[in-house]
């Protein structure tokens, strides 16, 4: 199982609201509101030898995704959305490694103008070290 997977299936357990996505969206209509779950390497390390590289630090983010015909509800969905993965993801540990996730940062939902429709985007990020395996 991947970093990716296990994220996911936490969310879809924790999020039954929200359909969870793994690094794309797949053509063809999609739910009002989903999550869009992508992951990253950003660094390895060693963890007791400087020339030793045993450890992966990952970025996971996390978007929430909502469109609606009022911007105004778009943009409280994406949110809500947001706190919702926020909440699911606090102390959780994936199976790849014994560290659980940190999180780094989070923005407001912002509006997606390369869309048509009133599409808000809300993203909350993680890191979290893995071994390298």
């Amino acid at each position: 199982m991947t970093l990716v997977e296990d994220v996911a299936g936490r969310l879809r357990t924790q999020v039954p609201s929200r359909a969870v996505y793994e690094l794309a969206v797949p053509d063809g209509p999609l739910p009002t509101a989903y999550l869009l779950l992508r992951a990253t390497p950003s660094d390895e390390a060693g963890q007791r030898m400087t020339d030793t590289t045993d450890h992966v630090m990952w970025t996971v983010r996390v978007l929430s995704v909502a469109r609606h015909a009022d911007p105004f509800k778009a943009a409280r969905t994406a949110d809500v959305g947001s706190s919702m993965a926020r909440a699911a993801l606090r102390d959780f540990r994936p199976a790849a490694g014994p560290w659980r996730l940190r999180f780094a940062a989070s923005s407001d939902a912002f509006r997606d103008e390369s869309l048509p429709d009133s599409t808000f985007v809300a993203a909350v990020q993680y890191a979290v070290r893995t071994p390298l395996i």
